[in-house]
């Protein structure tokens, strides 16, 4: 009996809390609900409350307020998105940047006239081959050693000669692999060439202020560029040296230059001044056209020349005056965070170039045009870097050459039916600016020199007997002392994209930092505190006995 009794009392017992439970469950949670309707500080919230107001009013408030959320996410997903797609701007530097600050340009110049009369009459020489292929056919008899030259120099000529002389491409010749020797011994003397040059108001030996340089024009000359050594990397090959070794020079009262040289301010007499001159008799029209004189590029001290795609023309017997605005743009640290396809630029360190040791547009190019060259030629152009094992293209070759510059035209000229190889190499290509670059607005004006009434007037004698020269003079100069340098920053950092957010849902919601904190203190700590304020009645069991409230609690309930 007294077994039974006890059985019966602990049933009554999990009867009673179960009871408790299930009463206490949901009030606990209405009374959460409830208090934070009521103390919420999000505009709104405090309508949700049933207290004192309709289903239709609390249906009402809770229309506007998702509709105010909603457009408070389209607003804050409109500025994550522009955030997330652009979140650099190119703006002006706060200081300007003295000239004296920046390198001074490299200059290369290229003479349009490649060879020496006296070396190689190249119209003479052609025009004979050409006479004797019409009239003899197959059986001319024809110098290799000559056809060599030719069809060296026809490599540096135009579009127009090599579609009309094509007949030279399938001539054996002699030599005509060694394409830069051949140019070195042939080519205008620089020595002839350059009369006088002066920079920074002081006069230097021509010989040491120009180098020789080897471009897809021939034998030109540049100023203030590095060694070949701080340009290419090791993996260049060894036949010749695409740029001729620098040295110091220095003179009497100028301190010893280093490269690349600096300006000490703006105008004229701190500028570049170089006086040219070219024999009239190794003036040549059958390989460059019409224009005579010389073909000049501007571009930055470890980048490589590219005269033919980008250059100022000179003419013979003219004064040509350059004024240089300089256009540098640099990326702050806040923007460099930022991975290349947002910030549209590359650093040194991210863009690795196989030949060059410095990353440039221009250099990325190149040897992109290199790569391509050499995968549907099979060869490349003597100018182009390649190592010891790439051959060199031969004039046979023309043709594919000067059809794999199609490929650098925009992607949808570029036709399906090439092979895949040719799409990834030009894929692969990706050359985007450098992170910090140097540009040049030109200011250009010329005069005509007439030397003969120059001569005349200062009682120089004329000997019509002697070689006569065509005279060019050149002054390139910094327009201004100061200029404004651009420069690559965040338009939206974390930071600003955060006070963003914060701003719309401050003006849709009245939401703060302090009201997601509210939202999980009634989440978690308000309810557990209420609940242990409402802790289950003690039963008191002695035997039968059992607490009289509850007793009364639980059958009320039932």
């Amino acid at each position: 009996m007294q077994i039974e009794s006890r059985f019966f009392t602990r049933l009554y017992h999990a009867f009673l809390m179960r009871a408790f439970r299930r009463q206490s469950c949901h009030p606990v949670k209405a009374g959460v609900f409830r208090e934070y309707c009521t103390s919420s500080s999000i505009h709104g919230v405090q309508y949700f409350d049933a207290n004192g107001r309709t289903s239709c009013e609390r249906f009402w408030w809770l229309v506007v307020f998702l509709l105010s959320m909603g457009g408070c996410c389209m607003l804050i997903y409109k500025t994550f998105r522009k955030w997330e797609e652009s979140p650099i701007i190119v703006t002006f530097s706060e200081k300007t940047t003295p000239v004296w600050e920046i390198p001074f340009p490299s200059i290369t110049i290229c003479p349009e006239t490649k060879v020496q009369s006296k070396k190689l009459n190249f119209t003479g020489e052609m025009q004979s081959l050409l006479s004797d292929l019409r009239r003899d056919g197959s059986n001319a008899t024809i110098d290799p050693f000559i056809i060599g030259q030719l069809k060296v120099v026809a490599q540096l000529c135009n579009f127009l000669f090599n579609t009309q002389h094509y007949v030279l491409q399938s001539i054996n010749g002699t030599d005509e692999m060694d394409i830069v020797n051949v140019l070195r011994n042939i080519s205008l003397d620089k020595y002839r060439q350059t009369v006088f040059c002066s920079f920074d108001n002081f006069h230097y030996d021509c010989s040491s202020y120009l180098k020789e340089t080897i471009t897809e024009e021939g034998i030109c000359y540049s100023f203030n560029v590095p060694s070949q050594e701080i340009i290419f990397r090791k993996g260049v090959h060894s036949k010749f040296k695409y740029i001729e070794d620098w040295f110091e020079f220095d003179v009497i009262g100028k301190p010893t230059h280093t490269i690349p040289i600096r300006s000490s301010g703006a105008g004229i007499s701190t500028g570049l001044m170089l006086y040219l001159r070219q024999s009239l008799s190794d003036t040549d029209y059958m390989c460059t056209g019409f224009s005579q004189g010389y073909k000049l590029t501007l571009h930055d001290s470890k980048e490589y020349p590219q005269v033919s795609k980008r250059n100022i023309r000179i003419p013979l017997g003219h004064e040509i005056n350059i004024a240089l605005k300089p256009q540098m743009i640099e990326t702050s640290n806040s923007a460099a965070a930022y991975d290349w396809k947002k910030r549209q630029c590359f650093f040194n360190t991210e863009r690795h170039l196989r030949f060059f040791q410095e990353y440039t547009q221009d250099n990325c190019e190149l040897e992109c045009l290199t790569n391509m060259t050499l995968f549907l030629c099979g060869c490349v152009r003597f100018s182009m870097p390649h190592d010891n094992d790439t051959q060199v293209c031969p004039l046979r070759t023309w043709d594919c050459m000067f059809q794999v510059k199609q490929f650098f035209r925009p992607k949808s000229n570029v036709s399906e039916e090439y092979p895949r190889p040719v799409h990834k190499i030009m894929e692969s290509c990706n050359c985007l600016p450098a992170c910090k670059s140097t540009h040049y607005d030109l200011e250009i004006t010329q005069s005509s020199l007439d030397i003969d009434k120059f001569m005349k007037a200062n009682s120089v004698a004329v000997d019509n007997n002697n070689e006569k020269y065509a005279f060019t003079t050149l002054e390139i100069y910094f327009k201004e002392s100061h200029f404004i340098t651009s420069k690559r920053t965040e338009l939206y950092g974390f930071v600003d994209l955060l006070a963003n957010c914060g701003g719309l849902l401050g003006l849709f919601m009245g939401v703060s930092f302090l009201s997601l904190i509210e939202i999980c203190y009634f989440l978690t700590i308000r309810p557990f505190s209420m609940r242990h304020k409402r802790q289950p009645p003690k039963l008191i069991c002695n035997g039968s006995d059992v607490d009289s409230s509850l007793l009364a609690v639980v059958s009320k309930k039932d």
